[in-house]
């Protein structure tokens, strides 16, 4: 018997059915996902299961029965019996869900009050002791902002156990999160479900963690189920033409000739996700899909088996391969990479673009009324990097270990405590020159709102005096990013994110730059949009030289756009070396743990899994940094740093036990 039926569910703002006739089941203990990119209407789905819609929003017909009561027969009064108490729900942001002016144990009181009538301390020390939180009567009493963003994600987990629900709906839960504590809270949802015999609804973007968690796949597209199927099938071979291209729009990580696959282009999606007001006639998906027929642009299509279990919402018969998109880079030489051609020894690097050496950012505490010295926040360590023309290197760890403190010390927007930059040989001081720009994680906020798009890109041209007539540079760059050039008059509002990100990026080439530094240039995005804005890089790489400096925590995208890696754990870099050395024979227990906690679509992990969060740069461990969450560490690992063990002319670790 199925726990939650949903049958044509659909939700109306004002004229626009962003939700459209969704229908689907979930069985005691069964996990089902909802997949799809953003603005397919996966939360608004899960909102209006708990009647929690926006105001505009309403449930516009269909039904929800829950246990074999009919949800959206209840008042509100009842409705509140069943959310917490029945269905609970996990909110995408924890740091916007909790209240900042409550204790975490405070927060979980109320629900406990609400739903069983007594809030007793040891209730609340089990739940956060039940979702792994360590020291979980202390963590009782601290604030949201006094928690790493895991430790919040499993704050909101405790809160949504504390009704005990049969069902738990978890909408995104990992996005945020770095891959080694996404793996934490993946394998605590996991564990509490088969626990608890609890079923959850699973709205995610991401292929990797369906793959991990779910038992039965909804495809969203525009507001419709475009594919249901088991997790077996739907990963064997996915039916709807949409579902193969999410697929096809993935950096492979296990392609037989990964050398070969660099030199490729992504497969992308034409387009984006209709606006909401659209008024559809045929298939909702037919104006992106190369396949379509006649017959999609007039007709809605039927539900159909594709297989045993497999249904999907298509005209057409058979699925057919996907014409890879012409990719013949001839002119992008992608040295180093996969063996294609020789590695570069570290030690003997051709003339360096760009060239970081023993880089330290110490950012003073300060206690009292005379706000004397008390210690330093270490946020860069000592960090040495080289970058050559043409070339990326990607920085990857997990957050609060340095990252983008080292782009920015770079750059000169944060002044360094020690060390040296050079560019082109020449030493940086203050504000780095023109010849190097950043491209920020997120796009709205590093774009003026109040500006026009011309007005932005043409700050650069104007603050650097470069020659030539502005408005053509103008048109000129918005075209070599992909985007139209009479689109100079509209706001960034007025824009997707990967249109955003674009413009973003065509801002950084105006100035004409040798080194673009990346901070997390896709973390954001959808994967259909995220192969987009990188098929968009390797192009500029190929087309102009330029040198990137990839700051990233996805291992997939590190694979298929750089030649080296540095992983970075508490200011320092831990490892060092090419793509395929460090990701595919890694040495330091630390890189062995980010790859084993990275979702796999197919395969298991050889590697360890990493416990806990990591320290606060602030009170850095002794000796080794990674020894407090080493399952291997010794004595010696707490007395001393490491030296750097070399393996190869391009490859170095920091570890006692690398060989």
């Amino acid at each position: 018997m199925s726990l939650l039926v949903v049958r044509d569910l659909s939700v109306a703002i004002g004229a626009a059915a962003p939700v459209d006739g969704v229908s689907f089941e979930i069985g005691d203990g069964e996990t089902f996902a909802l997949l799809g990119e953003s603005g397919c209407g996966k939360s608004l789905t899960a909102l209006a299961l708990l009647r929690l819609l926006p105001e505009a929003a309403r449930i516009a017909g269909g039904s929800v029965q829950f246990a074999g009561q009919e949800l959206c027969a209840l008042t509100e009064a009842q409705m509140r019996g069943v959310r917490g108490g029945k269905i609970g729900m996990i909110f995408q942001e924890p740091g916007a869900s909790l209240n900042p002016v409550m204790t975490v144990g405070a927060q979980i009181a109320e629900a406990l009050n609400f739903h069983t009538g007594s809030a007793a301390e040891e209730k609340i020390v089990e739940l956060l002791a039940a979702v792994g939180i360590s020291d979980p009567a202390r963590r009782a009493t601290e604030y949201p902002f006094q928690m790493s963003g895991g430790m919040k994600q499993r704050a909101m987990t405790a809160m949504a156990l504390a009704g005990e629900p049969a069902l738990l709906i978890a909408d995104e839960p990992t996005t945020a999160l770095d891959v080694t504590i996404q793996a934490q809270v993946l394998d605590l949802l996991d564990g509490l479900r088969r626990q608890r015999r609890m079923a959850m609804l699973l709205i995610s973007h991401d292929l990797g963690v369906v793959a991990q968690m779910a038992d039965r796949i909804g495809v969203m597209y525009a507001g419709q189920l475009v594919e249901v199927a088991p997790r077996a099938a739907f990963f064997a071979a996915p039916g709807h033409p949409y579902a193969r291209r999410l697929f096809a729009a993935l950096p492979a990580t296990t392609a037989v000739d990964m050398a070969a696959f660099r030199q490729r282009r992504l497969l992308t999606i034409p387009g984006s996700v209709p606006p909401l007001g659209t008024r559809h006639v045929g298939c909702r998906f037919a104006a992106r899909c190369d396949e379509a027929l006649p017959v999609c642009r007039t007709t809605p299509p039927p539900w159909r088996e594709y297989a045993a279990g497999q249904q999907v919402r298509c005209h057409l018969e058979m699925a057919r391969a996907l014409a890879a998109e012409s990719a013949d880079f001839a002119a992008r030489q992608k040295v180093g990479a996969g063996g294609t051609a020789s590695a570069v020894p570290l030690g003997e690097m051709q003339t360096a673009l760009l060239e970081a050496r023993d880089l330290k950012v110490h950012f003073p505490i300060r206690r009292g009324v005379l706000q004397t010295v008390v210690g330093h926040v270490r946020a860069v360590d000592g960090v040495s990097l080289t970058l050559l023309a043409g070339r990326t290197l990607a920085l990857v760890g997990e957050s609060g270990c340095g990252k983008t403190t080292v782009g920015k010390a770079i750059l000169g927007l944060q002044t360094p405590t020690g060390g040296a930059v050079k560019l082109s040989g020449k030493l940086l001081q203050g504000l780095a020159p023109a010849a190097m720009q950043m491209v920020f994680q997120d796009p709205f906020g590093s774009l003026n709102p109040r500006l026009r798009v011309g007005e932005i890109i043409a700050e650069g041209l104007r603050a650097q005096v470069v020659a030539g007539d502005p408005a053509l540079r103008v048109a000129k760059l918005l075209e070599q990013v992909g985007l139209s050039g009479d689109m100079v008059g509209r706001y960034p509002h007025e824009f997707s994110g990967g249109q955003r990100q674009r413009i973003a990026i065509a801002r950084a080439l105006a100035v004409r730059p040798q080194v673009l530094i990346c901070d997390e240039p896709t973390s954001a995005l959808d994967v259909s949009v995220q192969a987009q804005i990188l098929n968009l890089l390797t192009d500029l790489q190929a087309q102009l030289g330029l040198a990137y400096l990839f700051i990233t925590h996805n291992i997939t995208v590190v694979d298929y756009l750089a030649q080296e890696v540095a992983v970075m754990y508490l200011g320092r870099i831990v490892e060092y070396g090419t793509v395929d050395e460090v990701l595919r024979s890694a040495r330091h227990p630390y890189t062995q743990a980010l790859l084993a906690a990275v979702p796999k679509i197919v395969g298991g992990s050889e590697y360890i899994r990493v416990a806990g969060d990591p320290p606060s740069p602030a009170k850095a461990p002794s000796g080794c940094h990674f020894h407090p969450r080493c399952p291997r560490a010794e004595p010696r690992c707490r007395e001393a740093y490491p030296e750097a063990v070399v393996f190869s002319a391009t490859h170095r670790a920091h570890c006692f036990f690398a060989t």
